[in-house]
């Protein structure tokens, strides 16, 4: 992966995070994953062409929230 590729999957996830986010804040009530997989897949749709795959956006975020350690 280049290094500008890194970066658009780095900000389409870091935009994703935050609506998911905001989403979650505003919708305490509602099954989270209803909320989040639509958000997750329009922000996906940003860096399809690119040939990254829905795994790498779903562990970006993973490595934004401290959940997961970034390895490279």
């Amino acid at each position: 992966m280049t290094p500008e590729m890194r970066n658009a999957l780095r900000c389409c996830a870091r935009e994703a995070l935050n609506e998911v986010k905001k989403a979650f804040a505003d919708n305490t009530s509602v099954n989270k994953d209803k909320l989040s997989r639509p958000i997750l897949l329009k922000h996906y749709e940003r860096i399809k062409p690119l040939g990254i795959s829905f795994v790498w956006l779903l562990y970006t975020i993973g490595v934004l929230n401290g959940v997961l350690e970034d390895r490279s």
